[in-house]
């Protein structure tokens, strides 16, 4: 009797490491895949801090040059705008740069 109680509880020891071991492998896999999304979410986050970011700049910049546009007159050309008078020795000058630059 005691023989068939030992080999009974050897293979309920048997038995219990196998479940023990599926168990074990199972909460291990579990573990890469949340780390892993863990770091993905990381990832995503920081994107999206990152855009969230570069959008509230470029909102604050488009409103600061719809407001600079507001206050300035229509652009003028370079020649008008710089210079007091087109018949002046600059304004020639500027011309000639303007013609050097459009060359390259």
């Amino acid at each position: 009797m005691k023989r068939a109680f030992v080999k009974n509880n050897q293979h309920d020891d048997a038995k219990m490491q196998s479940k023990y071991q599926g168990l074990l492998q199972d909460y291990l896999e579990l573990q890469k895949e949340f780390v892993a999304k863990k770091k993905k979410l990381r990832s995503v986050i920081v994107k999206r801090d990152t855009l969230l970011g570069e959008v509230s700049f470029l909102r604050r910049r488009h409103k600061q040059l719809l407001k600079a546009k507001s206050v300035t007159p229509l652009a003028l050309d370079y020649d008008q705008a710089h210079l007091p008078s087109s018949k002046g020795k600059f304004c020639c000058e500027t011309r000639k740069i303007k013609k050097h630059k459009l060359q390259y």
